[in-house]
């Protein structure tokens, strides 16, 4: 029996039925990119380390608690319910179940925004030799940072809703009907202060961040002129010796 050669198991392949999907699905607009793939290229840079695999790796910690929020926060919204048969909400319970309703959302945009962000630069570094560059400069592009700094903080703004989320839910189950408010008052308490210290906390470290960074950029001004001077005065005195 002889053995069947490429070109032959290639058009039998073709042949199959499952092959008429991908030519019907390109038909729909949404999906028509979704064919016209990067081809993959074993380029060396693209194996080692980077300035933006560095960048997008301290991206991970922040999908993986997003998504972690986000599910704790669903959860809990969807076990809020009315305290007696007669389906009357109290203001508590409509508190909790607006603040995990946001939380939800907002780490939800989190994680989705920053993982189709990953994704695509990871398909442009390993498209090509200049899939870096190119990577590096979409990393860059103004409308890409804004997405990604919007997602970003969206993260943060959820953590501290999550806490004033959490707040009357707790009193709820400290004090169902009124009589251990004087239990469930110190603990709303403590629970929004623990909030409270926590934006000022982050506020603090976002505010020295800035700081650092605002220093960093004038440090880099500053050698940019020292390098621009020091071309211009080794290229005026190499003007000098042509001239002699």
């Amino acid at each position: 029996m002889e053995m069947a050669t490429a070109a032959e198991f290639d058009q039998g392949r073709q042949r199959h039925w499952w092959n008429c999907i991908p030519t019907c699905l390109g038909k729909i607009p949404c999906i028509r990119s979704r064919f016209d793939s990067l081809q993959l290229d074993n380029d060396p840079r693209n194996v080692s380390e980077s300035v933006l695999s560095r960048h997008l790796g301290l991206l991970d910690p922040i999908i993986v608690a997003a998504t972690l929020i986000s599910t704790l926060s669903w959860a809990a919204a969807a076990d809020i319910k009315p305290l007696d048969a007669s389906d009357k909400w109290s203001w508590l319970n409509v508190m909790a179940l607006v603040a995990m309703t946001i939380v939800t959302l907002l780490d939800l945009f989190c994680v989705a925004v920053l993982t189709q962000q990953m994704y695509y630069l990871g398909r442009l570094v390993s498209g090509g030799p200049f899939g870096l560059d190119i990577a590096m400069s979409l990393f860059g592009d103004k409308n890409f940072a804004s997405l990604r700094h919007i997602a970003i903080a969206s993260f943060f703004v959820s953590v501290p809703t999550f806490m004033l989320g959490t707040t009357p839910m707790v009193y709820q189950q400290i004090c169902p009907l009124g009589e251990k408010r004087y239990l469930a008052i110190p603990t709303a308490f403590c629970m929004v202060a623990m909030t409270l210290v926590l934006l000022l906390i982050m506020k603090l470290q976002h505010k020295v961040f800035e700081e650092v960074a605002l220093k960093m950029k004038i440090m880099k001004q500053e050698e940019k002129q020292i390098r621009d001077i020091g071309h211009q005065s080794q290229k005026s005195w190499l003007d000098s010796l042509s001239f002699v």
